[in-house]
């Protein structure tokens, strides 16, 4: 928890968590742990993370099976909350994407909100130009 995760320039990092859900950076990533909770005996697991910056994959492991769950992913144009779930977020050609692998991903911000559910989908947000948020 609040652990605070970054890579540099041609650097990858690939984080297995207790539940094996797995968190993948990609070059010049910043990412923070902000809560993880796993309790199987309680069927309850929390994870929150904050990407501020770079690419990352999330594949959900045993968090995904629990009955009381959450996981969220804040990242500085958009919200996502995850459900049975491996996807890929970041910036690409002057936007920020969201692509789902499996699960289904809800995606929000200020101008609205949509649902991934099938394999290859995907949504692109644009980024804030300089000077605005």
């Amino acid at each position: 928890m609040n652990d605070r995760l970054r890579t540099g320039a041609n650097a990858r990092l690939e984080v297995t968590f207790n539940d094996n859900s797995v968190l993948t950076l990609g070059e010049n990533a910043n990412v923070a742990i902000d809560r993880y909770v796993y309790n199987p005996a309680k069927s309850t697991g929390e994870l929150a993370l904050n990407a501020t910056r770079g690419a990352f994959r999330f594949a959900g492991g045993g968090i995904e099976k629990l009955q009381k769950k959450t996981v969220t992913v804040s990242t500085p144009v958009a919200a996502m909350a995850v459900r049975g779930t491996d996807f890929w977020a970041g910036p690409i050609d002057g936007k920020y994407g969201v692509l789902l692998l499996k699960g289904n991903v809800r995606v929000t911000n200020r101008a609205g909100a949509v649902t991934l559910s099938h394999p290859g989908w995907g949504t692109d947000i644009p980024l804030p130009r300089k000077g605005t948020r």
